[in-house]
């Protein structure tokens, strides 16, 4: 992770997808930084679920920034994926996101500001056979990272 990304007077970061590899090492390349991290994953934060969500983020006070890296894939062609599959993978890449943001904003601007950062694949702008579903989550993460980022800008202080 560049420096750049966690060099400042941050002091709190969420990091969701925590138990996760990669939000594993975010985590704890954060925690080196010396960042309080509230690591969020599956035990005490289904990103599916917007009441458990919402109970997460009611007991953070405090936050400088936040790091949506959850997400799963389930990789095959579309003509072969299942609509179950379909729906897991939206529920926790793009829906998860969308509930996760919608609670942390708000204490992020109670904070003062701070960072997103919402972690997808490459695989959203390059495309990869056999990833139709996790590929479309991509695109939209991105493009939603691009609308938290105007509203910010449009309700920095």
């Amino acid at each position: 992770m560049p420096d750049d990304v966690i060099d400042g007077p941050l002091a709190v970061a969420a990091v969701v997808g925590a138990a996760g590899a990669i939000g594993g090492a975010i985590a704890r390349r954060l925690c080196r930084s010396g960042m309080q991290v509230i690591p969020l994953d599956a035990d005490n934060c289904d990103v599916r679920d917007p009441f458990s969500v919402s109970a997460a983020f009611a007991r953070i006070e405090r936050l400088d920034a936040l790091v949506y890296a959850a997400g799963i894939t389930r990789e095959s062609v579309v003509w072969k994926l299942g609509v179950d599959d379909w729906d897991a993978i939206h529920d926790v890449n793009l829906r998860g996101a969308f509930l996760v943001l919608k609670e942390a904003i708000p204490i992020l601007r109670r904070s003062g500001g701070g960072r997103i950062i919402l972690i997808g694949s490459i695989n959203g702008s390059r495309g990869k056979f056999g990833t139709a579903a996790m590929q479309n989550g991509d695109m939209v993460l991105w493009g939603m990272s691009v609308v938290a980022a105007a509203a910010r800008a449009t309700f920095a202080r």
